[in-house]
């Protein structure tokens, strides 16, 4: 029930049609209607790497999936097995010369979870260990990268299945890609190896719930520990109370009183030397020409824009939290990466969202449900500012915007406040009301494909 309400968000999205036809008793069918255009050019889409001498196993009660899947590879000559049982699984492999081919094990992770224990154990006999081990998991549960590894898994892909998906899982058979993974492996958390002995602590100065929950859930993975502060000037009394934070991630845009200000008074402070000398890094849903410079003239160290990109946060953390180590810090020295993170419009990039989240799916809904709390106020709001012509109230407004809709991935949302926010700083009256329309517009259609993703209860329950 829960998929069938995706798809028929899917389809309104397509302005398509979709029938039902139903007999008590027996089930029910669905078909529907969409118009698509016709690709000018198609391509073959083939593996970019050799594959005649691959062996696949698909291990996956789901019939639709691996019937899927098996039709893809006997299409590319890839010679497979399944089962929807992994001891089964493992006679079939005891009894299968696969000892010179190159073997691969994608695993769907409901399986695995029906017996986490039990299946990992099977998974470390010796005759798996030649081969490169793939978790299939659902888009709401995903996996932190250092604990696949830990159970032997060599990589991890959301279901539905995409050929980009395989043709990632094809690649880790090749023999330098596996020694740079592994490589990668030792290095990847240069935060953790360089003070193993101690947690460091962030002072995260930020209003909007929904962003704290992201920050919060990016620094969860290293040795942090994260204080919350509403605004500026709750930040100022927790620091004069406790100076020995070692970084702050500074919102710009806050009640009471905002970044830029909180900033001048931390770096003026004649009493503390030690908060005279803070790193701070701003956080910011500007992604405008000059607020880079802005922020560095008040005494910030760094300008990170919203939503916050994964590995830029990592480079921030490890410049300014491991200073002393070299290696470390010529990790973080692009300095140019630091000012816009990347928009890819999409109404939502829903994967984008988990990766944010590091693929915690109940955190994710738990955002979402603070959104439908929000969404009304926020349409209000717009709205009476527009009405009102309060230009410097509905920059405002679209600023505050783009912060929420960054942290869910509303792509599409973020791209249209952005450009009403430019037009009222640069006092471009002229087309306003397309702007703001096209704000809403966008803001309503986010709202309802949240609503199909997520199940009626859920929406019900945080837009009463």
């Amino acid at each position: 029930r829960k998929q069938f309400g995706k798809a028929i968000g899917e389809f309104q999205l397509m302005q398509g049609k979709i029938y039902a036809t139903s007999t008590e008793g027996k089930g029910s069918e669905f078909t529907f209607e969409v118009d698509l255009l016709r690709a000018a050019h198609g391509q073959a889409v083939a593996p970019r790497c050799r594959v005649d001498d691959f062996f696949i196993i698909v291990l996956s009660h789901n019939h639709s999936l691996t019937q899927s899947l098996l039709r893809q590879c006997s299409h590319w000559g890839i010679s497979t097995l399944n089962s929807d049982s992994l001891p089964a699984a493992t006679e079939l492999i005891k009894h299968y010369p696969i000892a010179h081919t190159t073997c691969l094990i994608l695993m769907d992770a409901d399986l695995l979870e029906k017996n986490r224990n039990h299946h990992l154990s099977i998974l470390k006999q010796s005759i798996f260990s030649r081969s490169q081990l793939v978790l299939m998991t659902g888009i709401d549960h995903l996996y932190k990268e250092q604990q696949l590894h830990d159970w032997g898994f060599a990589h991890s892909f959301p279901k539905p299945v995409t050929t980009a998906n395989l043709f990632t899982a094809f690649a880790l058979c090749d023999p330098q890609t596996r020694q740079r993974r592994q490589d990668n492996n030792q290095e990847k958390n240069p935060i953790a190896n360089a003070s193993a002995d101690r947690e460091f602590k962030v002072l995260l100065v930020e209003d909007d719930m929904i962003n704290q929950e992201v920050l919060i859930a990016m620094l969860t993975q290293y040795p942090i520990v994260t204080t919350i502060a509403q605004n500026g000037l709750e930040a100022i009394t927790l620091l004069n109370n406790d100076p020995r934070f070692d970084l702050v991630f500074m919102d710009c845009q806050m009640p009471v009183m905002d970044g830029y200000q909180a900033t001048q008074a931390i770096r003026g402070n004649q009493l503390n030397a030690c908060l005279r000398a803070i790193p701070i890094v701003a956080l910011t849903a500007n992604a405008l020409e000059g607020d880079q410079k802005k922020c560095v003239e008040c005494g910030m160290n760094a300008y990170l824009t919203k939503p916050v990109d994964a590995q830029l946060l990592k480079q921030t953390l490890v410049e300014y939290l491991t200073p002393e180590q070299p290696d470390n810090l010529a990790l973080a020295k692009n300095d140019s990466n630091l000012s816009v993170t990347a928009v890819q419009f999409r109404v939502w990039d829903r994967y984008q969202a988990l990766e944010h989240l590091q693929g915690d799916g109940d955190r994710l809904q738990q955002m979402v449900q603070l959104y439908f709390r929000q969404h009304d106020a926020i349409v209000g709001e717009l709205k009476q500012d527009y009405n009102k012509m309060d230009i410097e109230q509905l920059s405002h407004g679209a600023h505050t915007i783009v912060g929420v809709a960054g942290s869910l991935s509303l792509n599409r949302v973020i791209e249209a406040a952005n450009n009403l926010e430019r037009a009222c700083k640069a006092g471009k009256m002229d087309n306003l009301e397309a702007l703001v329309d096209q704000v809403l517009q966008r803001l309503e259609q986010a709202y309802r494909l949240l609503l199909a993703y997520y199940p009626p209860k859920v929406a019900k329950s945080n837009s009463a």
